[in-house]
């Protein structure tokens, strides 16, 4: 070959090169930008942080088709997450069942406000607990006896608040039948109580919970039994509520079962969360069932079919419904008229 054609010939061949390269860098499908997904939980010791924990552990171990960047943020609870979710400034949200029926209808801890018809649930992976806790020598063998007391029911806008005022509302009580109400966080109320700052603390949780074993540990608390009394005006009154008990011997120096009222945790996102990012976090949460289980006692018995075949006091977002159409799992209902 002449030696002079050899420049024009590489000359060619780079110009080729370089247009194969930008017709397949065309053709390449761009790599999706990654969802940003804050999940607003609750106390970092409570059970909404760990169940956004696990949502973002089973995303990030088994990566969906949509990259999601997921993270966890701790809040004061039910009440404020749904706020914050129907503000846009959150796509994902844990609350209790109550509280969403709240918000949805405008009553309760949301009245005066008006009904949040954008809100929407995925499903329910828990049922959490009414707890009440006295030390040893002050125990309360009844709900009534707590009244002339300084009870502390939780950090003001939690789910815990909510379902402790249902409580008085059901039974015609107001502030003034106890010494005093308080709004300690969670993750103080074990320290509160044993310090003798507080005679009862309350709150709605998952069993075992931290804050029990903390108490009946350091100063041999006891749980406060809700009896029918009580418990049945309650599950009359709010189809949220159903009756629990928690069993003996799970928490030290509570030997018998103790009967209170239950009500589901929700995870609830708005119609503007991308239907795409709510179906991916609906099929790693089923999907993976089997490792959720493992990753917290509380939800050593999660079902599929138990995270669904129950009442929704919001309707289902369209990303988590057309994943239980693909699943062949029953849609759950919504208990809320149109």
């Amino acid at each position: 070959m002449n030696a002079s054609i050899l420049p024009v010939l590489g000359l060619r061949l780079a110009r080729a090169t370089a247009t194969l390269g930008l017709v397949l860098l065309a053709i390449a499908p761009a790599q999706a930008e990654p969802y940003q997904l804050s999940i607003a939980t609750g106390g970092v010791t409570g059970i909404y942080y760990q169940i956004g924990a696990a949502i973002c552990r089973l995303l990030r171990d088994h990566p969906p088709t949509h990259p999601v960047d997921c993270r966890t943020e701790g809040s004061a609870g039910s009440v404020a997450n749904l706020l914050s979710l129907g503000q846009g400034k959150v796509p994902l949200a844990l609350a209790q069942a109550d509280s969403l029926h709240d918000a949805v209808t405008g009553t309760g801890g949301f009245g005066g406000r008006p009904p949040d018809k954008r809100l929407r649930a995925l499903f329910s992976p828990v049922v959490e607990s009414f707890l009440v806790l006295t030390r040893e020598r002050d125990w309360a063998p009844h709900i009534s006896d707590l009244q002339g007391r300084r009870v502390n029911i939780g950090s003001p806008a939690s789910g815990t608040e909510v379902t402790f005022r249902q409580l008085m509302a059901a039974r015609g009580w107001s502030d003034k039948d106890f010494a005093a109400l308080s709004g300690i966080r969670s993750s103080q109320q074990a320290a509160a109580l044993c310090r003798g700052q507080v005679d009862a603390i309350a709150f709605v949780a998952a069993n075992p919970v931290p804050v029990v074993q903390e108490a009946t540990f350091a100063c041999a608390a006891r749980l406060v039994p809700l009896d029918q009394q009580f418990a049945s005006p309650m599950i009359e009154r709010h189809p949220y509520y159903v009756s629990a008990v928690v069993p003996g011997g799970l928490y030290r120096n509570n030997p018998q079962p103790t009967p209170t009222i239950g009500v589901r945790g929700v995870v609830v996102a708005s119609d503007a969360t991308p239907d795409e990012l709510v179906y991916e976090v609906t099929r790693a949460v089923f999907k993976n069932a089997a490792e959720l289980r493992t990753l917290h006692l509380a939800f050593a018995d999660v079902v599929a079919d138990g995270m669904t075949d129950q009442c929704m006091f919001a309707p289902i977002h369209p990303g988590a419904a057309k994943y239980y159409r693909e699943a062949g799992l029953k849609l759950p209902r919504r208990c809320l008229p149109d």
